[in-house]
């Protein structure tokens, strides 16, 4: 059956001999028939609708039609997903899944016995000459982390899936905010289908970013800002009908749990008063350029500037620490995660937490040596507060968990709803979910946050993780300082 019959259906008749304990829902049912159907894919589904587990089944079903045999399977994924990949594979089927050592140049790996290999993206990148050796009838290349057809990882990727009989992309990224990164996904699932300039031309919102070279001259560079308009975006989803599946809760009539989101609105602290006055006089008086400024401004609203996790009792510097302990207080005996996307006031916020008398654990690109063990503990209620980074976005499921505390902002809307994703899910054991924002006021970080919700140009030059800014210009960076001039009328415009 052709992709776009299997669309039309809600359900479908499949048995996979060789899955043990998991029960899929009609939706994945179609989905996992899908891609054994179509052998160059993208599978879109939303955060939270078993991508992974349509995958896992997949991969099974297609052992069993003896279509894949041994050593016929490589999955790419970020490097924090591969064990909830190993685990998945070795939960629900009879194969044999092993993770690729990153250390191993020689890549002795690929001589054992094994069903499926999982590799991060980075280690696929530098051991592609070993890969491309390896006659690969599938691979499956998860949350695909390359943003456009010209990086490094691109190219190591396109040299193997060139060569493989099936290729299936897991996004869940919608097109409408990931405009930008679709066309890598297209030469991939499609390779020449569609060259990259009529790409642009044909669908593409196009803003053009003048800079000034080191010879003093202008030039420009061209950004995908958003679609040409919502005839083209409906254009570029039937040019990709043929192998495109995305599901979003609605067409598959599950309810996730309903996500409560609080806003916790907090006044900065006279120390932190006095390094944001500080930091706004220095970019002033030209010492600091606006991208730095608002980095600096930003810190600030977490706590003391330098290493306030040092302080003995950092909510003594940081109002969002003093915020977090009735806000932890009031959530009793019930577990909960804290995310920040640096690892200063992570860790600030976890000595508070901890001071409290709760069990933490973290997960950080700090502590890969650990951050599986704590994760672990955590599902399994052993530990009562996870504290998170980037790390955790992609493909860590936290189903057990209600609460999360958002120290600080995610500025891109995909990879909010990626965090968020980790907690709200279909099979979460909680009719509520809540997501607790600390935002410090009138500050530049509330002043960041209404612009983005007002849909203003700023949107734009929001970095690809959404944790940060760059290409901004004085007059952008003034205009979010002026919005609120509480904390800086003592300098004038």
């Amino acid at each position: 059956m052709e992709l776009a019959q299997l669309k039309s259906l809600k359900s479908i008749q499949l048995t996979i001999p060789g899955i043990y304990g998991l029960e899929l829902y009609p939706f994945q049912k179609v989905g996992v028939a899908a891609i054994q159907s179509t052998p160059r894919m993208i599978l879109g589904d939303d955060v939270g609708l078993g991508k992974t587990i349509q995958s896992v089944a997949a991969i099974q079903l297609l052992h069993n039609t003896e279509e894949l045999e041994c050593q016929d399977t490589l999955i790419i994924c970020p490097k924090t997903v591969r064990p909830d990949w190993f685990k998945a594979i070795r939960a629900y089927t009879a194969l044999t899944p092993i993770i690729g050592d990153e250390t191993d140049k020689d890549c002795k790996y690929l001589s054992r016995k094994w069903n499926v290999l999982i590799l991060g993206y980075p280690t696929s990148r530098v051991r592609v000459a070993h890969l491309i050796k390896v006659p690969w009838k599938m691979i499956i290349l998860d949350e695909g982390m390359f943003k456009n057809a010209d990086s490094k990882t691109f190219a190591a990727i396109r040299q193997l899936t060139d060569k493989a009989q099936r290729v299936l992309i897991l996004n869940a990224t919608s097109l409408e905010v990931s405009l930008g990164e679709i066309y890598s996904h297209i030469e991939l699932a499609s390779p020449g289908l569609i060259s990259f300039e009529e790409f642009k031309s044909r669908f593409c919102k196009i803003e053009k970013q003048y800079f000034k070279t080191k010879y003093k001259t202008l030039k420009y560079n061209e950004k995908i800002v958003g679609p040409k308009s919502i005839e083209s975006l409906r254009e570029l989803k039937e040019l990709m009908s043929k192998f495109y599946l995305k599901r979003a809760y609605a067409d598959v009539s599950i309810q996730l749990p309903e996500k409560i989101v609080k806003n916790i609105r907090v006044d900065l602290l006279p120390v932190q008063n006095k390094a944001y006055l500080a930091e706004v006089k220095k970019y002033r008086d030209k010492e600091i350029k606006g991208a730095a400024l608002l980095y600096n401004l930003l810190r600030i609203c977490d706590g003391k500037l330098d290493n306030w996790r040092n302080e003995k009792n950092p909510e003594e510097v940081s109002a969002k620490g003093q915020a977090l302990m009735p806000l932890v207080s009031s959530l009793g005996n019930q577990q909960g995660i804290v995310y920040s996307t640096y690892i200063d006031p992570l860790l600030a916020a976890a000595k508070i937490v901890k001071n409290m008398g709760k069990t933490i654990g973290f997960y950080t690109g700090k502590n890969e040596d650990t951050r599986e063990k704590y994760f672990d503990a955590f599902k399994e209620g052993k530990i009562d507060w996870l504290f998170i980074t980037k790390a955790a976005q992609r493909g860590k499921n936290l189903e057990n968990c209600a609460h999360m505390i958002m120290l600080n902002q995610l500025y891109n809307a995909s990879a909010r709803t990626q965090l968020e994703g980790r907690i709200s899910r279909i099979n979460s054991t909680h009719k509520n979910i809540f997501i607790y924002n600390l935002i410090a006021a009138e500050t530049v970080e509330e002043n960041v946050l209404d612009l983005l919700d007002q849909r203003e140009t700023i949107s734009e030059y929001i970095n690809e993780d959404g944790d940060g800014f760059k290409d901004l210009t004085d007059a952008q960076v003034d205009k979010m300082l002026k919005i609120r001039e509480s904390l800086i009328q003592e300098f004038k415009y």
